[in-house]
């Protein structure tokens, strides 16, 4: 059987199936372990930008009811369709 040109410099190695999903693996946990630290940092970022690293009693009740409030306004306006979808509707 011969290989595709792509992937013929791979047969000189001579691995075998289960070497190559190793391999696969360790990068994919590599790549979700990036994603979740870059998610992380996000979420921090955007705490800090909203709420400030010392925040007020007013600011942690207004900021999360303008927020909440801007969100309705954009579903209600501009994404209709996105209404009724989650956790009970599945």
């Amino acid at each position: 059987m011969t290989l595709p040109i792509r992937f013929a410099r791979l047969d000189r190695y001579h691995l075998s199936e289960g070497q190559i999903f190793f391999a696969l693996t360790i990068v994919l946990g590599i790549l979700c372990a990036l994603a979740s630290v870059l998610f992380t940092l996000a979420i921090d970022g955007t705490k800090q930008v909203l709420f400030g690293l010392a925040p007020s009693s007013l600011r942690l009740v207004l900021v999360p009811a303008l927020v909440s409030l801007g969100t309705g306004y954009l579903l209600a306006k501009f994404f209709p369709e996105a209404r009724g979808s989650g956790v009970p509707q599945t």
